[in-house]
């Protein structure tokens, strides 16, 4: 069996199920708030990621931390937030700005603790206000997407080895058939925990929810392992919003005439991936297909939706 499936204390480790980068990857420095008087943290990045995977929906993760994590950058009083690389330069007329802070302070009702936003509260914040600048569909569609990974990240953290789909189901299927050989109890639960990872990772959310349930019918938990059950629970509840809101604007984007071919492509894949975690498997399939008949779409990507389909069957 992969060494990656034992042992489960060691995957719920802080480094493991952390979602921030160390201090190796990134620096920052304090600028002013286009909006307000306050001053904003801007992080940038030093180092690639190391080490890394990537899920069907184009996340890319890396055992150093996810840079998405620092991404956006956040006032600490009126939690103005946008792109860390773009704030320094954004200088807002009167009109705008006025408009900027009726949406913020929509925004700032809508947070469970306005005093610490999480990082996926801090991305849909952002893309109330690059709604208000009028940013194309897919520029926003990709905000929302990257939002719904920090989410993710969150609630299974990093899992080195998956290197997209097809990976993900053959590492889902090794499991399985070690499971079905009679395992030790401990060893069986910390199995199930690590496979409900890898198929959140992968958008199994039916296998996630079993594997999840047989581990926590597997007995007593420690503190640590109901933390962990609790964040990917958490996750499992919130990622469907951001993932609805990135579709809404791949829809949009893949019939935008001004959007160069390629994008057109990629917009066309993610509402069929989407589609496809979100349990609309007609509308992920006629998708999928469509973007892998594409001459412009990534190649990796048509490896994915060939590989997906094929899961998916004839309807």
């Amino acid at each position: 069996m992969s060494r990656r499936l034992l042992p489960v204390l060691v995957l719920l480790g802080g480094a493991v199920l952390s979602s921030s980068a160390s201090a190796a990857q990134v620096t920052w420095r304090s600028g002013p708030c286009p909006i307000g008087k306050d001053t904003v943290r801007l992080f940038s990045k030093v180092s690639d990621n190391t080490l890394g995977g990537w899920d069907a929906d184009t996340a890319t993760y890396s055992a150093n931390g996810q840079w998405r994590t620092h991404k956006v950058a956040t006032c600490g009083e009126n939690l103005f937030s946008m792109l860390g690389d773009e704030l320094p330069a954004f200088q807002p007329d009167a009109e705008l700005s006025q408009r900027l802070t009726r949406a913020l302070d929509a925004a700032r009702r809508e947070l469970a603790d306005p005093a610490n936003p999480q990082v996926w509260e801090r991305y849909r914040i952002a893309a109330r206000m690059y709604a208000e600048i009028g940013r194309t569909s897919m520029f926003m569609g990709d905000l929302w997407l990257e939002a719904s990974w920090t989410v993710r990240d969150a609630g299974v953290g990093y899992y080195e080895g998956l290197q997209g789909p097809e990976t993900t189901r053959g590492l889902l299927q090794r499991g399985d058939a070690e499971l079905k050989k009679g395992l030790a109890p401990a060893q069986a639960k910390s199995v199930h925990f690590n496979l409900a990872r890898v198929a959140y990772r992968g958008g199994y959310a039916q296998e996630r929810d079993a594997h999840l349930a047989a581990f926590k019918a597997a007995g007593a938990m420690t503190p640590r392992e109901e933390k962990a059950v609790a964040q990917m629970e958490t996750a499992a509840r919130l990622e469907p919003f951001y993932q609805q809101e990135a579709l809404r604007h791949f829809r949009a984007a893949m019939v935008d005439p001004a959007l160069p071919p390629g994008d057109q492509a990629r917009a066309t894949y993610l509402v069929g991936e989407l589609s496809r975690r979100l349990g609309d498997l007609d509308t992920a399939r006629s998708h999928l297909t469509l973007a892998m008949e594409n001459p412009a779409l990534e190649e990796r990507l048509v490896g994915s939706a060939r590989f997906l389909l094929t899961e998916l069957g004839a309807p």
